[in-house]
């Protein structure tokens, strides 16, 4: 495995995307000098490219394709359900979404 902040570097010129780009100017100018021993900014890179936070939804089972599979689910109300998009959304990694509902309590006074 290679790795060195010349692999990483290229892996961000590399990347299209807005947030890419962005970590790959900051990084042009953080990168330490030859004296300084501390590789923070290179883990950090190193992160990036290997995670690929963005452009994907870090939140296991985000849209309750899986039911509640992953989800500890504390009822309150009437609770919490999964349903089918009314309308479909191109693009979207399923066709469900978490439902609740929601009554106004009325106070009295």
């Amino acid at each position: 495995i290679v790795d060195g902040p010349t692999v990483w570097l290229l892996q961000l010129a590399r990347d299209r995307s807005a947030e890419g780009r962005a970590l790959y100017a900051v990084a042009q100018r953080c990168l330490p000098s030859n004296e300084d021993k501390e590789e923070f900014p290179l883990c950090a890179l190193a992160r990036y490219c290997l995670r690929a936070p963005f452009g994907r939804n870090l939140i296991f089972n985000s849209c309750g394709e899986q039911g509640f599979r992953g989800w500890e689910v504390e009822h309150g109300g009437n609770g919490w359900a999964i349903e089918k998009n009314l309308t479909p959304v191109p693009g979207a990694p399923s066709q469900t979404c978490f439902v609740t509902s929601f009554e106004e309590e009325v106070s009295p006074y």
